[in-house]
């Protein structure tokens, strides 16, 4: 085996594997009888003239996968000469992959191209928070956002159906929220996944696509990147932890719930944060932001019975005889729309 079959084979491998896969060594020991020190040469003069990059399984647990862009060559050569190489994988450089890839191969999958050009797939896009309407929106799409992390697929009652086409049968595996530096929000999303959109999906991500420098949210960094568990959670969420404790301390002071509904087992949908926060008037009537306000409005809704307010003096100068009347106010949420806008 010379240096161009090794080079050929690998981007074959690369490019017709499901997920731009690495081109394994022990592949190449099994398949060619190759001794290690001399595929260390092959692969020294290869990564020397920037036609092969390899992964070693040290920056990213998986190998078999392109994770992120390249490490310097410098760094490869050092862990070459070192590691084993049973668990190495080859992958062709974005430099070669320009020379060699025809972008009409991938017309209307723009994201699909970017990974057939050699960008990693953990490689994250941003885009307007305007992107998630269109899912959120659309019956057919099971949508779930907690505020850090999220999901979309499309939903059982349209998959494989008649009545919907192929093209909008998309699954988005997973999507996140990331910042700039003026803590301007945006929705993040990774290559991979991007990549198995259909066109017409990718199409539409493609034109809400932000540009700047956007960094991911922490925890979804520690979810995604790092696999750990998040170190906090949306205030939102933190909200109804509180309805959920003080329904809590009602029944150990043995006392009926302070709340209707403390929406412990599933937070409203249009409880979270607003996709558009500028919106009209009118849109602000028949909307999200109504919507968003209609369940915050639910969720505050006190209607304790007389029993609950027997011998609690809520204010120094209103009695429990004449409070029960009180508690059912709604906050007044319409004449502050203006204030939670800003």
């Amino acid at each position: 085996m010379d240096t161009e079959t090794l080079l050929n084979d690998a981007t074959d491998f690369y490019l017709k594997s499901k997920d731009f896969n690495g081109y394994p060594c022990h592949h190449i020991f099994r398949s060619f009888g190759l001794g290690a020190e001399e595929l260390r040469l092959l692969l020294k003069t290869l990564v020397e003239a920037k036609r092969i990059a390899l992964v070693f399984g040290d920056r990213h647990s998986n190998p078999h996968i392109r994770a992120f862009s390249d490490e310097p060559v410098e760094n490869q050569l050092e862990k070459l000469e070192t590691v084993a190489l049973d668990h190495v994988y080859l992958y062709p450089t974005p430099e070669h992959l320009l020379e060699i890839v025809d972008g009409r191969d991938y017309e209307g999958r723009p994201y699909t191209l970017k990974l057939a050009l050699g960008e990693g797939e953990l490689e994250f896009r941003a885009f307007d928070l305007s992107v998630l309407e269109v899912y959120r929106n659309d019956p057919r799409y099971y949508y779930t956002n907690d505020d850090i992390r999220g999901n979309i697929c499309i939903s059982d009652e349209y998959y494989q159906s008649p009545n919907v086409l192929a093209k909008d049968q998309v699954i988005l595996e997973t999507f996140g929220f990331a910042y700039d530096d003026d803590l301007n929000r945006a929705v993040a999303a990774f290559c991979i996944y991007l990549s198995r959109l259909s066109p017409e999906h990718q199409q539409i991500w493609k034109s809400k696509e932000l540009q700047g420098d956007y960094k991911l949210h922490p925890d979804y960094f520690r979810n995604c990147i790092l696999g750990d568990w998040g170190e906090g959670m949306s205030v939102l969420n933190a909200f109804i932890e509180e309805l959920c404790i003080i329904n809590k301390m009602c029944d150990i002071m043995g006392r009926p719930r302070l709340f209707r509904n403390d929406f412990h087992d599933e937070r409203p949908r249009d409880f979270s944060f607003l996709v558009r926060v500028r919106l009209t008037l009118e849109e602000r009537k028949r909307g999200t932001w109504s919507c968003f306000l209609n369940s915050l409005s639910s969720a505050l809704w006190l209607k304790p019975p007389h029993s609950f307010l027997i011998r609690v003096r809520i204010f120094p100068s209103t009695s429990s005889t004449t409070f029960s009347g009180a508690v059912h106010s709604r906050f007044a949420f319409r004449t502050r729309q203006s204030k939670l806008l800003t």
